[in-house]
């Protein structure tokens, strides 16, 4: 029989030596040193490192930020690194594969490439890097390199699509605002109402029609909470209200649904009561459009922004955070 693979299988880099980390990360990843850092397109003073692995799996670490490489005790490697001409400086220019490896992640800083000198960062009118497949350029939101789901929702709500392929959707045009659904847009809702807001984008992903904050908060209207001033919406009421109106899909996992194309509503649980009408539970509502699985991180829509917020998946395997799930299908 074969053994399946969980967390366990694998030695943490948390566990390591320096030594040991640093001859375990050369082994299995690329390196990047940069000297200069970009925030949304804009050039900032900085330098630093990262590290990617060449072969992501589920329960490591696949990316390691400058901070996060420091944190591990490797900041004299890293000054040893430099001083003797780290991947990606001038006498030292990273390979082409692992240039295509960070800039698939957004996470190419500037740099020296293997045959093709210094590539900068892209602009910020653009999607982002060009990947080089067999001595070919193309552009991001080019069908040999597509946008990911969670990055086509930023550059919507930021008024910078233009059209272009998504991972696993092909073409999307300039005019869709919700990936399933062409004539929505996301809806922006006040700061206690994210669970009116997440149900009102859900029923837009799902073809369901306008549905409107108003007839939201008139559906609604018991549960305000004047002390908290948010709609407090138990599980029990959330699933009741979900099973009278979307369909379950056949799966009860995040990450199966974003692959068949279903719609995911995510619940954070922030606070559990207790009394003689049961145990009911409370939180954060969030629909889930992407995952990362280079950072294990759930990507979702975040109402009140709107705007593209994560939640760790680490965070939820090792029990800091809890969550409700609800997978549903257009039928």
């Amino acid at each position: 029989m074969k053994k399946s693979l969980t967390e366990n299988s694998f030695r943490s880099i948390d566990d390591m030596s320096p030594d040991e980390l640093k001859s375990y990360l050369d082994e299995n990843g690329y390196w990047d040193f940069y000297d200069k850092i970009f925030i949304e397109g804009i050039e900032k003073e900085g330098e630093g490192v990262t590290w990617i692995r060449k072969h992501p799996h589920e329960f490591e670490y696949n990316i390691l930020t400058h901070e996060d490489l420091i944190k591990l005790q490797l900041s004299t490697w890293l000054q040893r690194m430099r001083e003797e001409g780290a991947p990606g400086m001038k006498n030292n220019p990273n390979s082409v594969e692992a240039y295509n490896a960070f800039a698939r992640c957004d996470e190419w800083r500037g740099g020296y490439v293997e045959g093709y000198g210094y590539i900068d960062v892209a602009a910020s009118s653009l999607y982002g890097n060009s990947l080089c497949l067999g001595n070919s350029w193309y552009a991001c939101g080019a069908p040999q390199n597509p946008i990911r789901v969670a990055k086509f929702y930023k550059l919507s709500l930021a008024n910078r699509w233009r059209g272009g392929d998504v991972s696993s959707w092909g073409y999307v045009s300039e005019n869709t605002k919700i990936l399933g659904c062409s004539t929505e847009t996301l809806t922006q809702v006040g700061q206690g109402e994210v669970t009116l807001g997440t149900l009102i984008n859900v029923n837009h992903s799902l073809g369901h029609g306008v549905v409107t904050i108003e007839s939201m908060k008139n559906r609604f209207k018991d549960f305000w909470d004047t002390a908290r001033n948010s709609y407090q919406i138990d599980d029990g009421i959330l699933s009741e209200y979900i099973r009278q109106n979307f369909y379950y899909a056949q799966t009860n996992d995040i990450k199966e649904g974003l692959a068949q194309h279903k719609t995911s509503l995510l619940r954070q649980v922030t606070r559990t009561t207790d009394d003689y009408q049961g145990i009911k539970k409370y939180g954060y509502d969030v629909m889930v459009v992407d995952y990362n699985g280079i950072k294990h991180k759930y990507e979702c829509i975040e109402p009140t922004g709107p705007s593209v917020t994560s939640i760790s998946e680490k965070d939820i395997r090792e029990g800091k955070i809890e969550i409700q799930t609800h997978i549903l299908s257009k039928s």
